[in-house]
């Protein structure tokens, strides 16, 4: 059986109705089962693209993406976290100085395109450690948010 999360077609019997659901496979991990209740719990969408032969996808930076590694999954993308209310972030379009920030921490610097407040950037220190042990480097992290845009496109 392969791991995923869906709904139900509304079947009801006995007074028992269908709903969303998660399944497990063969695999026991700790990442697929977050990955899913990402879907079902928080409706957030897969952050991969479906289509092949496409580059650019998020990969193992995201939950709802690849995840990172089976056992230590990564935190979701800074965009799921901030609409969760699980972090904050700082506006810095007129900022002007230094920015110190802590590593792997829940908290982000938002910078707006003046001319589209629905795309912005967010960006991060993040390090090997933790949730993010096994992410391929470490360093800043931006995040180009397009809220109009999709995971299948490059817009």
């Amino acid at each position: 059986m392969w791991h995923h999360a869906s709904a139900g077609i509304n079947f009801q019997a006995d007074g028992v109705m269908s709903g969303t659901y998660c399944t497990g496979g063969a695999i026991l991990s700790l990442r697929t089962p977050c990955h899913e209740n990402g879907h079902q719990l928080f409706n957030w969408p897969d952050t991969y693209q479906y289509r092949s032969g496409i580059c650019g996808t998020i990969g193992t930076f995201d939950l709802m993406a690849s995840g990172s590694y089976y056992d230590n999954p990564v935190p979701p993308n800074p965009y799921y976290l901030l609409n969760e209310g699980w972090a904050t972030a700082t506006e810095v379009n007129n900022f002007s100085g230094t920015i110190t920030d802590t590593a792997n921490d829940l908290h982000f610097y938002k910078y707006t395109n003046p001319l589209n407040p629905r795309e912005y950037y967010l960006f991060n220190a993040v390090q090997n450690t933790g949730r993010s042990l096994y992410l391929p480097d470490e360093g800043l992290t931006i995040w180009k948010i397009n809220e109009n845009g999709n995971n299948q496109s490059d817009g």
